[in-house]
Formats: C-alpha cells, structure tokens, sequence
C-alpha cells in the first residue's frame, strides 16, 4: 500500500504502509527535500526486496497511484495486481508528451 487506506487498512492481510521520508518528519531545508519519484519507485523496490516476497498487490492510492504508477513498468514482474484510485498524474508532462 503507497499512500492511503487509513484505518482500512487494519482490516487487510499482510500490508507493508508506506513511510515516506518526507513525509513531515524532516525539517524543511532537510537533504531529502530534493527526492524525486524515479528515487522514490527505486526506494520502494528496496521495500520489495527485503520482504522476500516474488510478488505483491501494489494498492497506490493520490501520490501513491503516481508512485505506482512510475514503479510498475520498471519493475512489471514484481507486482500482480495493481490497484489505483485516485490517483494524481503529471499534467503538464502528460501534456507534452501527447
């Protein structure tokens, strides 16, 4: 799960919750103000990795679809399903790339 769920998410199975490093717990000027989402798709196959599982449901919901969204065509093998809701994009790139 990237992003969302709240208290829903008590009632799933096995669930990693996102935790993003800058997610309010670093002060402003912090060196992790400049992340960007290919860093934090890598960050998050970091997460994959450690829990030795060959696939997951990856849940991205607002930013967390984006996040999804971003890491899925990088790594397409590790993840089955993939749900989004609502999820935010990239107008101004979508934009230029049409």
């Amino acid at each position: 799960m990237v992003h969302g769920l709240g208290i829903v998410a008590k009632r799933l199975g096995r669930r990693t919750p996102d935790d993003y490093i800058d997610d309010g717990d670093q002060p402003p000027d912090s060196v992790y103000d400049h992340y960007t989402i290919d860093e934090y798709a890598e960050r998050l196959e970091v997460v994959h990795e450690a829990l030795g599982t060959k696939q997951f449901h990856l849940y991205g919901q607002s930013w967390g679809g984006r996040l999804a969204l971003k890491y899925v065509p990088s790594y397409p093998d590790n993840v089955a399903p993939v749900t989004l809701a609502d999820a935010s994009v990239d107008i101004q790139r979508g934009a230029e790339t049409m």
